[in-house]
């Protein structure tokens, strides 16, 4: 409880000063405090890459863990479920249900399978169109072919790994500033 306190209270230190911040590392259990720090004057829209829903209720007897963010936010009031956008859904479940919660409360939802499917571009547009004249804040899982051994640090080792992912910010390539010929 202390560190999610520390959390909370370092970036409500940002918001206060007006920075916007960008939070890379840790697992996600991060999240939850950040958003009681950045969403304290109205729900937030988020974009979440992931391969796990993190919508369980309690995993272990806690009710804040890597496993809960998601659920935990919306029941808070913190995540606009209207501007909640969930991509690369395809990891492991403890239950059939543990996906259905976002569902439920109206989160847009693409699986990975559904990703592949429609493709980057189609993906893209959905999340521009969904999210569009909102503050986001983005949650990714590292994305590596091999996570147990390429990211130690994860607790569930089935990242998504979408090609591309960076390149929903902007039309044109980083390099040139020119449109992207598909």
């Amino acid at each position: 409880d202390k560190s999610i306190d520390m959390i909370k209270d370092f970036f409500s230190e940002m918001k206060a000063a007006n920075i916007v911040p960008i939070a890379c590392g840790g697992d996600h259990t991060i999240p939850l405090p950040i958003l009681r720090a950045l969403a304290v004057d109205e729900p937030g829209g988020i974009l979440h890459l992931d391969a796990h829903a993190v919508t369980l209720d309690v995993i272990c007897g806690d009710k804040v863990n890597h496993a809960t963010f998601m659920r935990r936010g919306y029941e808070e009031g913190l995540i606009d479920p209207k501007r909640a956008i969930q991509v690369g859904m395809r990891g492991s479940r403890f239950t059939p249900e543990d996906i259905q919660f976002g569902y439920d409360v109206g989160y847009s939802i693409i699986s990975m399978d559904e990703y592949e499917e429609m493709g980057r571009a189609a993906a893209i547009e959905q999340i521009h169109q969904h999210l569009a004249e909102t503050e986001v804040a983005v949650q990714a899982v590292l994305g590596h072919p091999d996570v147990p051994a390429g990211a130690t640090g994860t607790g569930t080792g089935t990242g998504v790994q979408i090609h591309g992912a960076g390149e929903a910010d902007e039309p044109g390539s980083r390099e040139t500033g020119q449109p992207r010929a598909e």
